[in-house]
């Protein structure tokens, strides 16, 4: 884990991507300046992940949403099954992608994924590293175990803090990041 900035203690938090959007049925990049809601089957998915989490981490204990509208649709809804404290934090809203933003994900992901690569116009990775941390180091002194609502980018960034194996995230798809015994940090996907 970068040593930048110090999080609270924890044992382990959840993490979800908010609900479909038309940009993802297009694979269009939609970042922290694009604020578009979720769609029909964004709103489905929502619901299915909030049985989800109802039935398999009822030990949530707060809920931590980016002030997106996407992300908070998507933190209503699982509401309606989880009723938790709901805390909006603008330090998780999606990377900000300049002139990535609009263009398809086969063009970017090469870009998306290379260390070296910044967007023009957008916010740097150093950046956007320091803001999801300040939106962590927030959410994780919320009641917990905390649940985080946000985005794509978001993801990727808590798995480059975490040192953790990269992996994408579906729309709606829930995570269970955790501490092991040796200090080192992993995660599972929750399913039913």
């Amino acid at each position: 884990m970068t040593k930048m900035m110090l999080l609270p203690d924890f044992n382990h938090f959840y993490f979800i991507r908010h609900g479909r959007t038309d940009a993802n049925d297009l694979q269009l990049m939609a970042g922290g300046t694009n604020d578009i809601p979720i769609n029909a089957t964004g709103h489905a998915q929502a619901i299915n992940a909030a049985l989800i989490l109802k039935n398999q981490c009822s030990d949530i204990q707060s809920i931590c949403s980016s002030s997106m509208t996407r992300a908070q649709q998507t933190a209503n809804i699982i509401l309606s099954q989880l009723n938790r404290p709901l805390q909006t934090e603008d330090d998780l809203i999606e990377w900000k992608f300049g002139e990535w933003e609009g263009r398809t994900w086969t063009e970017i992901s090469p870009l998306f994924l290379d260390d070296n690569a910044e967007p023009e116009q957008g916010e740097g990775r150093e950046e956007f590293k320091m803001r999801v941390l300040s939106g962590l180091q927030k959410a994780l002194q919320l009641p917990h175990p905390v649940l985080i609502v946000a985005h794509g980018g978001v993801w990727y960034m808590i798995q480059k803090i975490f040192n953790l194996p990269l992996k994408k995230t579906d729309n709606c798809q829930i995570f269970k990041i955790y501490k092991q015994n040796h200090g080192q940090y992993s995660y599972y996907e929750v399913t039913l």
